[in-house]
């Protein structure tokens, strides 16, 4: 049997990375809520994201994206 997902875990390692953001558990999916001007742009550091998350017993992350302008409303 597996254990849970570790959110605190997720938690530092995302820290020692230096991606802000506050991690929410969904089951086994990450929900990343990004805090203050946190940004994924690199996808070296998004790539390591995701393995963070892996080694803390996460299926998948979702990023939640700040509310902003539609850009289909454009």
């Amino acid at each position: 049997m597996s254990s849970p997902p570790d959110a605190s875990a997720l938690a530092r390692a995302l820290e020692a990375l230096g991606v802000a953001c506050e991690v929410r558990v969904e089951g086994a999916l990450a929900l990343l809520v990004p805090t203050g001007s946190a940004a994924f742009p690199d996808p070296v550091t998004r790539r390591r994201i995701v393995e963070a998350a892996r080694d803390a017993g996460f299926a998948s992350v979702s990023l939640e994206l700040p509310d902003g302008p539609d850009p289909a409303a454009g």
